[in-house]
């Protein structure tokens, strides 16, 4: 089972001290959009079961006789993120409405860089088993399963800032060996 959420109020009025009181793992995280009727917001009880932050990057891998490879970044892909946890029954309508927004919302953990959160998109969203009764909220537990990926609007991928973009462009031509070589003075070190 997961551990409980920081933010969530106990019954008895108490916000819990210690994000992490049993050793389990897990992370805080929620997920909101705003809209015409306020702010939508699937902020679990218990933390992610399992939560992954990926991004895949294509590199041009040329083989050279006696020096190795050069290794280049031809591409990148956004930040993917897959969260895995319980819902109680009480949030699976919340889990819905997020799962089924049509547009960006905001992921928060504290592993996004900005206080803000970051810009995704939810590519999957799915609720399922029965996990059991909490007896403490006396509610059902469900599975759930939530994959979104960045819009990259909150990333230095690109963007409108030309200095970033152009630091980030020199980067991605530069190769793995051309890097071992620099020297201080030289060009691109």
């Amino acid at each position: 089972m997961g551990q409980k959420n920081p933010n969530y109020v106990e019954p008895s009025g108490v916000i819990p001290n210690d994000p992490n009181p049993s050793g389990e793992k897990g992370i805080p995280f929620s997920v909101s959009y705003r809209d015409e009727s306020g702010e939508v917001e699937f902020n679990p009880v218990y933390y992610p079961d399992r939560y992954r932050d990926t991004m895949q990057k294509e590199v041009d891998r040329d083989s050279r006789q006696c020096g190795g490879e050069d290794v280049s970044i031809d591409t990148s892909k956004n930040p993917e993120f897959h969260a895995t946890g319980i819902v109680l029954d009480g949030n699976v309508s919340d889990f819905r409405n997020i799962r089924n927004h049509m547009g960006p919302v905001d992921l928060i953990t504290p592993l996004t860089d900005s206080p803000g959160g970051m810009e995704v998109i939810v590519t999957k969203g799915q609720i399922g088993e029965i996990v059991g009764w909490d007896g403490l909220y006396k509610q059902w537990q469900f599975n759930y399963t939530l994959d979104m990926v960045a819009t990259g609007s909150d990333t230095d991928d690109g963007g409108d800032d030309q200095i970033v973009s152009e630091v980030l462009e020199q980067y991605r031509n530069l190769t793995t060996s051309s890097i071992s070589r620099l020297r201080p003075g030289d060009e691109g070190y």
